[in-house]
C-alpha cells in the first residue's frame, strides 16, 4: 500500500528535528517501489489536490497554481464558499489558458463533528468544477455551525438541548449519506461506520457533561453567517496575523542583536588571546637564540607606553 507524508514531515531521530525535505503543500508517497509527488492546498474545509507525479518539479508548478486559487478564494470573502471557490478556480485556469480538468485537479470536502464523530468525515472526491460546485452547494450548509452554549448536568434545558443536537445530527447523517451515495460510495458501509464512530464518541460526550465545560454546537443547516460577520471575522484574523508577524520580527531583531554582541565579544577575546600568544612566542624566540640584552631592554620592547 502507498504511504504518504506531508512536506513538513521528515525523518527524525530521538529528540532531534531536521530540515524540511520538500515544501509545505507537497505530499510524497511510496507506491510499489516508486516515489510520487502531489500538490495539495486546504481552503477551510475543502482540500484541493493535483494528480500524482513521478518528479517534484511538476508538483511544485501545481502547488503554485493551487496556492493562487486559494488566495483568490480568500480574497472573495464574504461570499459563501460554494460561490467563491468555483469562481476562483475558473478565473485562475482561464488566465493560464486551460481548464482544471486538463490539469487533473480534484476536490474533497472534509467535515468535523467532534461531539459525535472522532476524526474527519470525508465526502467523495470530484474531478470537475461543475461536480465540485454541486457538492459544495450541498456540503456548505452542513459545515456551518452556531454556538448554543455550555452543556451542564443539572441544567433544566439540558434535555431539550441534547434532543435538538440529536435531531440535528440525524438530519446531518441523512444529508451526508445522500452525498456519499450520489458520489458512488456504499451507503450501508458509510452508515455502519457512522454508527461505530458515534458509539466510540459516547464516552467523550459523557466526559464533557461531567466536566461541565463541554461546548456544543448546533450541527445543521439552519445557521448562516451574515456578510458583516464574515467580514469582521476576516479582519480579526488579519489583525492576529499582523500582530504575530510583528512579534516574530521583534524577536528576530533581538536575537540578531544578541548574536552580534556575542560575536563582538568573542572577537575581542580572540584578539587578546592572539596578542598574548604572540608575546609569549617572542620571549621564547629570544631565549632560544640567546641574544644578549638586559631584562630592562626586553621589557621596554613590549611596553605599550614606550
Amino acid at each position: 500500500s502507498a504511504r504518504a507524508t506531508d512536506g513538513d514531515e521528515s525523518e527524525r531521530g530521538p529528540g532531534r528535528r531536521t530540515a524540511r525535505a520538500f515544501p509545505r503543500g507537497i505530499r510524497k508517497s511510496n507506491h510499489r517501489g516508486y516515489i510520487y509527488y502531489q500538490a495539495c492546498v486546504y481552503i477551510e474545509y475543502v482540500l484541493l489536490f493535483s494528480r500524482m507525479f513521478r518528479t517534484l518539479e511538476p508538483a511544485l508548478d501545481c502547488l503554485i497554481v493551487l496556492s493562487t486559487v486559494a488566495q483568490q478564494a480568500r480574497e472573495m470573502i464574504p461570499l459563501p464558499m460554494e460561490d467563491r471557490l468555483p469562481a476562483a478556480v475558473r478565473a485562475v485556469f482561464a488566465d493560464l489558458g486551460t481548464t482544471a480538468e486538463e490539469w487533473g485537479l480534484a476536490m474533497e470536502c472534509q467535515i468535523e463533528r467532534s461531539l459525535w464523530f472522532k476524526g474527519t468525515l470525508r465526502c467523495p472526491v470530484v474531478h470537475s468544477v461543475v461536480a465540485a460546485e454541486s457538492v459544495l452547494k450541498r456540503v456548505a450548509p452542513l459545515c456551518r455551525q452556531s454556538y448554543i452554549g455550555r452543556l451542564r448536568r443539572g441544567d433544566p434545558l439540558l434535555a431539550a438541548r441534547m434532543a435538538g443536537l440529536r435531531l440535528a445530527w440525524e438530519a446531518f447523517k441523512k444529508h451526508y449519506l445522500d452525498i456519499c451515495e450520489e458520489g458512488g460510495l456504499n451507503r450501508a458501509d458509510k452508515a455502519q461506520r457512522l454508527r461505530q464512530q458515534e458509539a466510540l464518541s459516547a464516552q467523550a460526550r459523557d466526559a464533557k457533561l461531567e466536566k461541565g465545560s463541554g461546548e456544543a454546537y448546533q450541527e445543521g443547516p439552519s445557521y448562516s453567517e451574515s456578510q458583516e460577520d464574515l467580514l469582521v471575522r476576516s479582519i480579526r484574523r488579519l489583525c492576529r496575523q499582523w500582530r504575530a508577524r510583528e512579534k516574530r520580527l521583534i524577536d528576530r531583531a533581538v536575537r540578531q542583536r544578541a548574536q552580534a554582541q556575542k560575536a563582538a565579544l568573542l572577537d575581542a577575546r580572540r584578539a587578546a588571546s592572539e596578542a598574548e600568544r604572540a608575546k609569549q612566542r617572542t620571549w621564547r624566540e629570544r631565549l632560544r637564540l640567546g641574544r644578549d640584552g638586559t631584562m630592562a631592554e626586553l621589557l621596554a620592547e613590549h611596553d605599550p607606553a614606550s
